[in-house]
């Protein structure tokens, strides 16, 4: 029996399109309230409820054609992810400083590293209290998502067939390949993060249709993790270097201090050679050859 895959969710040879769909969206929403009412580990409950509704923003986009509500649902999730942004930047930053110094590759001192987390970790747990404690954050979320859970019992797709999909496919690739070349002119940040996100869209949907094709569409998949990934690196260390400026952190020490700013800097140009030359071989192929593959699938 053949296996469709979203993420951890998976829809069986058989099971109609629009209730795979419908339970992706339920699936994902119940994973985000149950981490997030339970908050065993707040990082972690983060990370993967912005992971749970940008998988359902997949879900959404892979129905958007035969989907009326999806500009005002897309925009729904993608609202709740950005609630909790602000905590998932106080984390990767703390993950980026441990990678500085554990790296081989041009590594930071430790003990610069140190000198820089330690009051980056004191805002951390002021924005959690002020966030989660006090404005109640997640508990906003959850009664949102409960809300929501509701609505999506009742949502239709009007069309639901692979070349729904396959339409879908093509235009995500599409995208993803013309902001691609605008990045690569440009060379600005901002366009080579809007780059990542359409990456990322396209990573999530491959993994819907991986297993009816693995070698092909696995080795694919792990280069646009692969991208992602190394965009998102770039991204990461930006975001250290700003909070470290909105939080007027430096290291009394002037060589030490400019010698930090350059580790950051190497790693930040070597994230972006290595995105290039992912970016390249992922975008290789004509749209048209993305929604043919994904045609000859559903004939399977």
């Amino acid at each position: 029996m053949l296996i469709y895959k979203m993420g951890n969710i998976n829809l069986y040879n058989g099971e109609k399109l629009e209730n795979g769909w419908k339970r992706v969206l339920i699936e994902q929403s119940e994973m985000a309230i149950n981490l997030l009412k339970t908050r065993r580990n707040i990082p972690m409950s983060v990370h993967e409820s912005r992971k749970a509704f940008k998988k359902c923003r997949t879900a959404l986009r892979a129905g958007k054609l035969g989907f009326k509500g999806y500009k005002d649902e897309n925009l729904f999730f993608r609202d709740l992810g950005r609630l909790l942004s602000q905590l998932r930047d106080y984390q990767a930053v703390q993950d980026t400083l441990l990678h500085l110094y554990q790296t081989k590759d041009h590594p930071a001192r430790r003990a610069s590293c140190k000198i820089i987390s330690k009051p980056l970790l004191v805002k951390k747990a002021q924005l959690e209290r002020n966030l989660i404690r006090n404005d109640k954050l997640f508990e906003k979320i959850v009664n949102l998502l409960q809300f929501k859970l509701e609505e999506i019992n009742n949502w239709e797709l009007e069309l639901a067939s692979f070349e729904l999909l396959a339409k879908g496919l093509k235009k995500v690739y599409k995208k993803g390949q013309k902001i691609r070349h605008k990045a690569c002119v440009t060379g600005k940040l901002e366009d080579f993060h809007e780059w990542r996100k359409q990456a990322k869209y396209f990573y999530y949907q491959l993994e819907f249709i991986s297993p009816l094709w693995p070698n092909y569409i696995g080795v694919l998949n792990s280069e646009f993790n692969q991208l992602t990934d190394k965009i998102g690196e770039e991204h990461d260390l930006v975001i250290l270097e700003e909070l470290m400026d909105t939080e007027r952190i430096s290291i009394k020490n002037t060589t030490r201090m400019n010698a930090f700013r350059e580790c950051i800097d190497y790693h930040k140009q070597a994230a972006r050679k290595e995105s290039l030359g992912l970016g390249s071989r992922c975008y290789i192929f004509p749209a048209k050859c993305v929604k043919n593959i994904v045609q000859k699938l559903g004939a399977l």
